[in-house]
């Protein structure tokens, strides 16, 4: 990592459970893996709810569909290397479809927002085949290196 790196993480979903530091050092093996691909400078990931990123979606892609991830490139002469929108409630939705534990659904979301930084697009079939790769061997380093963050949703009567 640069001297200039650093993460940011806020999270406005009220029952997620996560460690900051977990969710740090995956971040960073995410960087180091991904290397000079990955842009230099301050990187904010948000942890949101469904409808707080379908709000972003709608209002900056003019999409108003719930969605996973948003990515927004950053501005490397203000030392920023972007912010990566996510969704908890479509990965909680959607570790159950893909018969995945949450904590590897929600990072893979972070880690396919990375790639978006590091020059991955997914527009056309050839760009779609390249992320997943890319996120099969991403996730595959971080899961021999231990480093998936314990995230769970604290469980009550209503859905997340």
């Amino acid at each position: 990592m640069h001297p200039e790196d650093s993460i940011e993480v806020s999270c406005s979903h009220r029952r997620l459970v996560w460690n900051e530091c977990e969710l740090q050092n995956a971040i960073e093996a995410v960087r180091s893996y991904l290397g000079k691909k990955m842009p230099s400078g301050m990187l904010s990931i948000a942890l949101m709810t469904g409808p707080q990123l379908s709000r972003i979606h709608a209002q900056f892609l003019d999409d108003p569909s719930p969605t996973d991830v948003i990515t927004f490139p950053g501005d490397p002469k203000h030392a920023f290397a972007g912010e990566i929108c996510v969704s908890v409630s479509r990965a909680w939705s959607a570790c159950r479809k893909h018969q995945t534990s949450f904590a590897e659904e929600l990072m893979l979301y972070i880690v396919h927002g990375c790639l978006h930084l590091a020059g991955y697009d997914d527009h056309s079939e050839p760009d779609i085949a390249a992320i997943r790769k890319a996120e099969r061997s991403t996730m595959a380093h971080l899961q021999s290196e231990g480093r998936i963050p314990g995230f769970s949703i604290k469980e009550t009567q209503a859905r997340p």
